[in-house]
């Protein structure tokens, strides 16, 4: 229920503004939170926030401290693990202190680290390289010799090095979701079903920004990689997801038109 999805990230986002303007939403569900300011306990904080979320909008959260956003990401990641380990009816807190970033990071799979996709890890298996210890030992030299310049942002991610500061929320210019299949499908009834869904999902995002849309935009990309757009456009903008679907799936009957399995299917 994408509204009630909405409604609940709306009152974490609020609870967390309480504590610092400085609050980034990469996701509904998933905040960073600068609280670097001097004398604060950001521990302290986090303990402080997960009880008010729990009491006001009735969700269990997971957090994690760190020095970086990298670093506190994989904490948090970690606390939900240890939640899904424990049985706990709570995940705990876990914070990674100054210094032992890449202590910390060393056991983790090297594609928790960011940037890390499908490629890169199959290139870093051939090496025999699947910890992200072992990616902080290699050599800079090595690493871009073999990466480029990307092996020196690969060894300071391994080390818990992580500069990209934490963005506040700004309301987006657009928004788009898509999906790939593999293999490729022409399955209508499935192709439709999914396009409902990210349409859903695109309003939800919408909606939590107080924004609405002057127009959509579908795309296609078939079996041959081939790629088709169709444009709708909205007078006045909207923010309701029954006239967004009306549309994309007007939009997909007229735009579909080759005898192809689709691989891409976006809005």
């Amino acid at each position: 229920d994408y509204r009630r999805y909405e409604q609940a990230a709306r009152q974490m986002l609020a609870v967390c503004l309480e504590q610092t303007p400085r609050v980034e939403v990469p996701a509904l569900d998933d905040l960073y939170l600068d609280l670097t300011q001097p004398d604060i306990d950001a521990a302290a904080i986090a303990g402080v926030l997960r009880g008010q979320i729990k009491g006001e909008v009735g969700l269990n959260t997971s957090a994690g401290v760190g020095t970086s956003k990298l670093v506190a990401a994989v904490a948090t990641q970690d606390a939900k693990e240890r939640r899904v380990r424990t049985r706990a009816t709570s995940s705990p807190l876990v914070v990674v202190p100054a210094g032992g970033e890449s202590a910390y990071l060393a056991p983790w799979p090297v594609e928790t680290l960011p940037g890390v996709g499908p490629k890169l890890l199959a290139r870093l298996e051939r090496l025999n390289v699947s910890r992200v210890g072992q990616l902080a030992d290699m050599p800079l030299s090595v690493l871009c010799g073999l990466f480029g310049e990307r092996g020196r942002v690969l060894r300071d991610r391994a080390r818990g090095v992580d500069l990209r500061p934490v963005e506040p929320y700004r309301p987006p210019q657009s928004v788009s979701r898509c999906t790939s299949f593999d293999p490729p499908t022409s399955d209508h009834d499935f192709l439709g079903a999914m396009l409902d869904h990210l349409l859903e999902r695109a309003a939800s995002w919408l909606r939590f920004g107080g924004l609405a849309s002057r127009g959509l935009t579908l795309t296609l990309r078939y079996g041959d990689y081939r790629s088709e757009e169709g444009r709708e456009t909205f007078r006045p903008p909207c923010d309701d997801e029954t006239r967004f679907k009306e549309a994309a799936r007007d939009r997909f009957a007229r735009l579909y038109q080759r005898r192809l399995p689709l691989r891409l299917l976006g809005v």
